[in-house]
Formats: C-alpha cells, structure tokens, sequence
C-alpha cells in the first residue's frame, strides 16, 4: 500500500516530511507510526495564552525542517537544497517576509473594500537585504500594486492603510523579546 496524497495541497509537504522521518516509503496515513507522529504535532500545540497573545508551535520535523502551526494551520519551513535543506519550504526570513506583504496586502484590500473600490488584481512584493554587525535583515521595502484607476486622495489612503499593518509597525518599533531555553535535564560536565 502506497502513500496517497492528501486532499488538501498545502497538508501535502508536511504529509512528505513524516514519511521522511519515518523512514517508509510507504508509509502512509493508515499506519499506526504514522497517526502517533501526527497526532502529536497536532495536539502538543495548546494555546496557554489568553485573548489578544499571538502564538505560533514550531516542531523539528528532521533535517533543517520545522512544522509551524497557528491554530489549525500547518505551515513547513525548510532550507534551499544548497543549505542542506530539501527546499519544500519558505525559509524563516522568507516567512517574514511573507507576513509583511501578505499583512500589508491585507490592509490595502480592506481600505478598497471600505471605499467601494475595486479590489481585484492587488498584490504586494516585499524585498529585504541581509546586512551584517549584527547579521539579520534591512531595508525593507513594500511594493502593493493596484490595477485600478483611482483619484489621487485614495492612492494616499492606501498608503495610510498599508502603514498601519501590524507587522509594518511592529518592524518599525522594535519589540521586547525574551528567550527561554528549557532541556529534558541538566547534565554536569
């Protein structure tokens, strides 16, 4: 018995890293190794926070691949085959910037719904330049495109809109962040 791809596309990449791990060709959802390794991804993701804190679960999938879920999505963050990765995923800064032109994008089209614009055809393009002292990203720039034509006082409202995104302004105003580190136990050198 084959594995059978799943109905849902964007389920399919994770569905190919458990068969990875698994080390099974044909290993497939009606395995029992298989329906354990999915069940935990799925259930050790249990939101402890209250109303208004955002989380994400991230999960070594094997490699230098990670299943990231929020709420019910499950989303595979990979490397490109030259980083000894398997490239069946967005790398962690692409994944940044897909949340500032997908957030962005989304701000520009709610501004169009509320005007009664035409809201078909926008898209968004996020460029950023890896820059070192520290090493990260910088100079980010949004491109959102509106085929629409449009009086002036809306390309401004636009621009307004796209400025409020939240992670445009969280970029903008560095947040706090704290790191914690927790092991199975401590082991003495």
């Amino acid at each position: 018995m084959g594995f059978e791809a799943p109905a849902n596309k964007h389920k399919d990449a994770v569905y190919r890293q458990l068969i990875r791990l698994l080390g099974k060709r044909d290993a497939g959802p009606s395995t029992k190794a298989w329906r354990s390794r999915v069940r935990r991804v799925q259930t050790r993701f249990v939101s402890k926070y209250p109303e208004g804190i955002m989380e994400v679960f991230v999960e070594h999938l094997g490699a230098v691949q990670f299943a990231v879920k929020a709420r019910q999505h499950t989303v595979v963050c990979d490397q490109p085959t030259e980083g000894n990765g398997f490239d069946e995923g967005m790398t962690p800064p692409e994944l940044l910037l897909a949340s500032l032109g997908s957030c962005a994008a989304y701000y520009a089209v709610d501004y169009l719904k509320r005007n009664r614009l035409e809201q078909e055809g926008v898209t968004a393009r996020v460029t950023a330049e890896k820059v070192k002292g520290p090493f990260r990203l910088d100079n980010f720039r949004i491109e959102v495109k509106v085929p629409a034509e449009m009086e002036e006082t809306h390309v401004k409202g636009l621009e307004d809109a796209v400025h409020r995104c939240l992670i445009h302004n969280t970029l903008l105003h560095p947040p706090k962040m704290d790191v914690t580190v927790e092991v199975g136990a401590l082991v003495t050198a």
